[in-house]
Formats: C-alpha cells, structure tokens, sequence
C-alpha cells in the first residue's frame, strides 16, 4: 500500500514535492518491505539447504520476469499516455499484489524447531555481532559495489545512449534486455551456490561486470554494442542476491536470514544512492558520464577482491 501511495501521489498531484515524497519515500519504504530481503528470507526458509541456492535464484528470477514485462509496457504507456496517467496505472496495478500477499503474509507461521528469530529490539545488537564478523564485513562492503554498479545504469543508461546520438526508445530496450538475460542468470548464479563457495562466485560476478563495463567504455556506441552490454550484464545483474542470500546462511543460518540480509543490504542501497547520485551531478556538470566509467570499474574490482579475502565459514550452518 505504502508502494502504491507513493505511485498514485504524484499522479494525483504532480508536482516536485509529490514526486519527491511519493516516488522518494513512499515508494522507497516500500520496496524495502515488499523487496528481496522479505521475499528471499522467506524463501531460505522455506526449502532444504542443498536446494535453498537455487530456488533463492528462482525467486530472483521472478523480479527479473517483472522488469522485462514492465519496462516496455510502461514505456508504451507514456509515449501514448503521459507521465501522470502512467504513474496511476503502475499504482493500480501494485494493489493486485494486496490478496496474494494476504494469503502468505498473513498465514500462520510453520512450527519451526531451533533458535526463535531475533525481534526488532534485538535488531541492533545483532547488527554489530555480524559486522564484527571480518569476513561478513567484507561481503558487506562488496554489496555496496553492487548498489554502486547497478543504479547508476538502471538511472543513467538510457541518458547515456541518447547523448552518444543512438535512438531514444534503446534506453528502455537495454533496461528491458537486462531484465531478461537476467531470469536465467539468477536462477543459474543460485545454483551455482550448491558447488562453489558463494564468495567466490560474487567475486567472479564483480570481475565479469567489470570487464564488461571497460569493453563498454572503450568500444564505439551502437545500437549492437549497448544490447551485447545490457545482455551480459543482465546475465549477472541480480546473481548477487542468491550468492549474498547463500554466504549469510551458511555463516549464520536461516533463522534471522531476513535481518542479517538487511543489515548487508543496506550497504548496497547506500552505494545505489551515491552510483545514482553522482551520475546525476556528473552530467550537470560535466554533460557526459566519460569520467565515471572508470570509477565503475575500480568499485567493481575492489569488490572482487573484498569477496576473495573472505574466509570460508568455519561451520557450514543448515
């Protein structure tokens, strides 16, 4: 609901304050509700440890499912529809989720044997037991190049293709395009959990996006190039989220997966901010991102090599 306010407000008023408030808070505190830490805690759950990689990744996959569906079809809807028609249409739809999530939100809890979950008030305490962990700290501080990394193209890369002069409408194909290379990759990057160590995996995922980005930098822009790019990117695009799901279940198990997801998720939303941000004053005042690049690719590979330095856990937890 608080998704769907944050929507519907700057349909029903436009202006920069709703915008501000309804897209910047409302909807901001409602993906952090509704978004993977929620969804994936329940997942992890839910399913045996030597699946639970794997269907993590499914789940991904299913966010992923929704960008490709969307990102076209709210294209089309502002081009025939405008901005604020748009904007009310996306605030209806998020209402369809009301009676699903009743039926699993509100069902009652599986009798679960082990350790009750932490509650709110044990929240902060268990924050600073799980940064104090080095090898939880440093898996941390890589997710915060995934935030850095993704934000700045999920905001930027549509402006960036139309300044090279390519068609406008590439934008939203490439956001599109990610989405959909990114349905096997995160079922695929789960699976993946079930034979190799999660961190090592994230570390490879960080250096492929890097090399990525840096062929992306160096090459002519083209219509070709910019799909080849979305396509390989999508491929990894959210593979972190079952990797980092993975690595903080086999350190502290599934009991407060949730909370300890959060806690690591927070970093990344803080590099989100600051990947968006900085593009977005880097074009102010500079008019082209050429510069920023480069810091993309340094973040993703201190990201690598956080996540290499991270020890394997002493007891694998179930």
């Amino acid at each position: 609901m608080l998704f769907s306010a944050g929507l519907a407000l700057p349909a029903l008023f436009p202006g920069v304050f709703t915008i501000l408030f309804g897209i910047g808070l409302l909807t901001g505190l409602g993906v952090s509700c509704t978004g993977t830490g929620a969804a994936l805690a329940a997942v992890g759950r839910a399913v045996p440890p030597e699946r639970r990689g794997e269907m993590i990744g499914l789940a991904s996959a299913g966010g992923s499912l929704g960008q490709a569906a969307m990102v076209p079809l709210a294209q089309s809807l502002l081009g025939s529809l405008g901005a604020v028609v748009t904007l009310g249409i996306l605030a209806l739809t998020m209402l369809v989720i009301l009676p699903v999530a009743r039926s699993i939100e509100w069902g009652p809890p599986a009798q679960q044997a082990g350790p009750a979950p932490t509650g709110l008030a044990g929240l902060p305490d268990l924050a600073r037991m799980a940064l104090r962990d080095r090898d939880f700290a440093l898996l941390t501080a890589g997710f915060f190049a995934c935030g850095f990394q993704l934000a700045f193209l999920t905001m930027h890369l549509p402006s960036h293709v139309t300044l090279c002069g390519l068609p406008a409408g590439l934008g939203a194909m490439a956001l599109m395009t990610i989405g959909l290379f990114n349905i096997p990759g995160s079922w695929l990057c789960g699976r993946v959990s079930n034979y190799m160590r999660p961190e090592l995996a994230l570390g490879w995922i960080y250096l492929l996006r890097s090399v990525a980005i840096a062929c992306y930098m160096l090459a002519p822009p083209s219509e070709f190039g910019t799909l080849v790019f979305a396509a390989v990117m999508g491929f990894v695009w959210l593979g972190t989220i079952p990797l980092t799901s993975a690595a903080i279940s086999r350190r502290f198990g599934v009991v407060d997966l949730g909370a300890l997801y959060g806690v690591c998720f927070l970093s990344h939303q803080l590099g989100g901010f600051l990947g968006a941000g900085a593009g977005a004053v880097l074009l102010e005042v500079m008019g082209s991102y050429a510069i920023f690049w480069p810091v993309m690719i340094l973040v993703g590979l201190a990201a690598t090599m956080m996540n290499w330095m991270a020890r394997p856990p002493e007891r694998v937890m179930a």
